[in-house]
């Protein structure tokens, strides 16, 4: 009888084995997180990497052609997790009217929740400075923060009602980088300094959503 939590068994031989393939793909990912946690972005070994992950470093060579093309899927899979929440964490808010102190204490919860889900990659801020120094990386950085500019656009137009569809934009990314760019940096600071940075950046972006408000 096949296992009940394995679907080798039953899946076509071809869905097996990219079945398998993907849950490697994923275990060198995680292994690489937690490297590049420990040792930075310069520690980063195939040889260690597979020692860790358990598979022989052919087989990391297999996924992944160099530590560079790691450290690019770790960039867009994080930039992947920050679009999903803040896609996750607008989908019950209607920026329709809202006032400037409603979207103030919106946006200081988001500081909150987002840096509570970035804490649980101890790697990311390392993966972000990766982003700002390597121009490939940088490229879909860019291209990423437009699009997810365009998600919190409403929230500031209700603020600002007569700016161009070109102004909100600027401003929703100026916003949106300004606040992902201190959240890593508190991230990367010890205790008590983190949570004393991120109280800070709470009043910033309060304060700069108020400011947005036009008369």
């Amino acid at each position: 009888m096949a296992d009940a939590n394995s679907l080798d068994h039953i899946l076509p031989r071809s869905e097996g084995v990219q079945r398998r393939g993907q849950q490697r793909k994923e275990a060198l990912l995680e292994a690489a997180e937690i490297l590049i946690a420990e040792c930075g972005l310069d520690g980063l070994s195939m040889r260690e990497l597979g020692r860790r992950a358990g598979l022989p470093i052919a087989s990391i060579y297999h996924y992944f052609p160099s530590a560079q093309a790691i450290v690019l899927s770790l960039a867009v899979k994080q930039l992947k997790h920050i679009e999903s929440f803040t896609n996750e964490f607008l989908s019950d808010a209607n920026p329709t009217d809202m006032t400037a102190e409603q979207l103030a204490e919106l946006a200081t919860k988001a500081v909150d929740a987002l840096a509570e889900r970035l804490a649980r990659t101890p790697a990311a801020p390392a993966i972000w400075n990766a982003l700002r120094s390597t121009p490939a990386l940088r490229n879909i950085d860019r291209n990423d923060t437009l699009n997810r500019a365009q998600v919190i656009v409403p929230f500031i137009a209700c603020l600002r009602p007569h700016d161009t569809a070109e102004e909100l934009t600027r401003l929703a990314v100026i916003f949106l980088e300004s606040t992902i760019i201190n959240v890593m940096f508190a991230l990367e600071s010890p205790e008590p300094m983190r949570s004393k940075f991120l109280a800070s950046l709470r009043d910033y972006v309060a304060c700069t959503l108020r400011g947005f408000k036009q008369s």
